[in-house]
């Protein structure tokens, strides 16, 4: 495949793009070419064209798809949890339960102990390393110097 441009100067300019992956589609296989270029005059070019070879790019699974949502939801819920949890606190005077590590009004428990969302999903992710340690002393270091800024 060549490109074949034509500036208004009468100028032409001949590239030649590289196919870059071959994407699987409803409609049978695609490839993908591409270039860019930069100097006097920037190019970029993409074009996506029917073609009989195999796919060398696999598109993400709906299932996988799917798993993220369901995981972007229930942090969705942790956090929507950690809010009536505080809402609660506050009306009542004190909370029912507060976060082991910050002290936060828990909404999650994480190996028999009470937090709040954000530590669990930092928990999750890290266990009780010295990274998650460090996110906690962060944490309720802001917490210690936004009182003192009030």
């Amino acid at each position: 495949m060549k490109l074949i441009i034509a500036y208004d100067d009468g100028r032409t300019q001949e590239l030649e793009p590289k196919k870059v992956e071959i994407i699987s589609s409803r409609e049978g296989n695609i490839a993908h070419y591409k270039i860019a270029t930069r100097g006097e005059i920037t190019i970029i070019f993409h074009a996506f064209v029917p073609t009989t070879e195999m796919v060398t790019l696999t598109p993400k699974l709906p299932d996988l798809k799917i798993e993220e949502k369901i995981d972007s939801s229930r942090k969705y819920q942790m956090s929507a949890n950690e809010m009536i949890n505080a809402a609660k606190s506050r009306i009542r005077g004190s909370p029912e339960y507060n976060c082991v590590y910050c002290g936060e009004p828990a909404s999650n428990s994480y190996q028999g102990k009470r937090v709040c969302s954000e530590c669990f999903s930092q928990l999750s992710s890290k266990g009780e390393s010295e990274e998650f340690l460090r996110y906690v002393n962060r944490k309720l270091m802001r917490k210690l110097v936004g009182n003192q800024q009030r």
